[in-house]
């Protein structure tokens, strides 16, 4: 059985000989920053204790995987430790905040340099970047990894090296794959590990809630995804994104690449314009710089394909209802 996965463990659990792997990032840089707008949807600046933090990222109680999330964030510098509080860091921020921004980018790569693991990685191969069999021989012969952990580590040192890469437009960035990323993104109709999903049976919902993907695999041919929780797999082809909810339309509206006025009368400040973007269902708002210019108009497109899991991430919507 071959195994597809952004990893649940910060710390791998033990290997074969005894011990346990290094700390490594449980998921990749993509899912972090959204967890961290997430957070910053119910809690803004707020620093709050680590149950609650849990919950503002979609984890309803402090269980192991909420835990190795958490520790995922402090890892990549997203949530500052205050006590035994957590808020968001001041590249959180400014990632959430200004997308596509050279500051927001910037913030990015910092993030995407701070997991310890990712900085090992840069260190071993500062020219080229191998492909996963070489990376996965290097981490269990020389350093101490278990076979399952050094999968995880690899998927989310591929995840943050794509995002980087798009970030910066594939140009000379900190953490750069480009031509040696010779391992493309899967493609298993844009599931990903951390994504809460619901499975369709015969037309029912076989969930109370939905679950948080642990796994994608593969067996005989066949695609199955596995659940936290749950021992199973679920064929790809029965699982459902759970319709949005009152969240997620907050998601969109908190985010300052199109955030619409809250009061109709409030004036837009000196030097904007406010358009409306019809969408199914509703519409889009924005406000832009009267003159807008090729750069700004880069930028945003930049920022919209960042933020694209974000937004329409939870979309149940389906092509041809």
């Amino acid at each position: 059985m071959k195994t597809q996965s952004g990893g649940q463990g910060v710390k791998a659990g033990a290997k074969k000989g005894g011990g346990r792997s290094p700390s490594y990032p449980a998921f990749g840089l993509t899912r972090a920053i959204k967890l961290a707008c997430d957070f910053f949807v119910q809690n803004e600046r707020a620093v709050v204790s680590r149950e609650a933090a849990a919950q503002a990222i979609g984890y309803p109680t402090l269980s192991g995987s909420a835990l190795q999330a958490l520790s995922t964030m402090r890892q990549y510098r997203l949530f500052d430790k205050s006590g035994k509080k957590l808020g968001l860091s001041a590249d959180a921020l400014l990632i959430c905040l200004e997308p596509g921004s050279q500051a927001g980018l910037s913030a990015i790569e910092r993030a995407s340099t701070s997991p310890k693991a990712f900085l090992e990685l840069r260190r071993e191969y500062p020219e080229s970047i191998p492909n996963d069999d070489a990376l996965r021989s290097h981490l269990i012969r020389e350093k101490g990894f278990g076979v399952s952990a050094a999968k995880k580590l690899i998927a989310s040192f591929r995840d943050t090296l794509r995002l980087v890469n798009q970030a910066t437009d594939g140009q000379d960035g900190k953490l750069m794959g480009g031509a040696n990323d010779e391992n493309p993104p899967p493609n298993d109709a844009g599931y990903s590990v951390g994504d809460r999903v619901q499975w369709e049976s015969q037309g029912v919902f076989q969930f109370k809630e939905p679950l948080p993907i642990t796994e994608i695999v593969e067996h005989e041919g066949k695609k199955f995804v596995l659940v936290e929780g749950r021992k199973g797999g679920i064929p790809l082809e029965d699982v459902r994104r759970p319709a949005a909810s009152k969240t997620t339309e907050q998601k969109a509206e908190t985010m300052e690449l199109a955030k619409p006025s809250r009061n109709p009368a409030h004036a837009l400040d000196s030097g904007l314009r406010e358009i409306q973007l019809p969408l199914i269902g509703g519409s889009a708002i924005l406000q832009v710089p009267e003159n807008m210019g090729q750069k700004n108009y880069d930028m945003l497109l930049k920022a919209l394909e960042i933020f694209k899991v974000a937004i329409v991430g939870e979309e149940s919507e389906k092509v041809g209802d």
